[in-house]
């Protein structure tokens, strides 16, 4: 059973993933065949929990859960840069479907992009307040 940390979550920059700071410094043997499963099965399991905190509790700046959406994109656009290829090895048909997938991964992030964009200059003007109800 794996045992969650009570620490404060990272905070989530809004910056590309290449300017953000490596929060740990790890050392992954190439010669291990077990590291990359390893880190598919963590990356499914870490967007699991996000899921299930986001559920639990709504108390989260939009902006962050936003910025971490398009982070998370730019990251998965990568790794299917190295999947498309691979899988082609194994499957032609297969490395095509998942250069469409990348391809769709890369739209993806740029209305992300907009969305942390749009909730970065709306913060900035007035929030937006209900409209008084109108007498009829």
């Amino acid at each position: 059973m794996d045992v969650v940390s009570a620490d404060s979550p990272p905070t989530v920059a809004a910056e590309p993933v290449e300017s953000a700071a490596p929060a740990q410094t790890i050392t992954i043997d190439p010669e291990d065949e077990h590291v990359v499963p390893e880190a598919m099965a963590r990356l499914v399991a870490s967007a699991r929990f996000m899921l299930r905190a986001m559920e639990v509790n709504a108390i989260y700046p939009p902006l962050d859960a936003v910025a971490a959406m398009e982070q998370t994109t730019e990251v998965l656009h990568r790794v299917g840069g190295h999947l498309d290829l691979y899988v082609g090895d194994f499957s032609t048909a297969g490395g095509k479907a998942m250069g469409r997938a990348r391809d769709l991964l890369r739209q993806v992030r740029s209305e992300l992009s907009d969305a942390r964009n749009h909730l970065a200059i709306d913060s900035e003007s007035s929030p937006v307040t209900a409209a008084e109800p109108v007498a009829v």
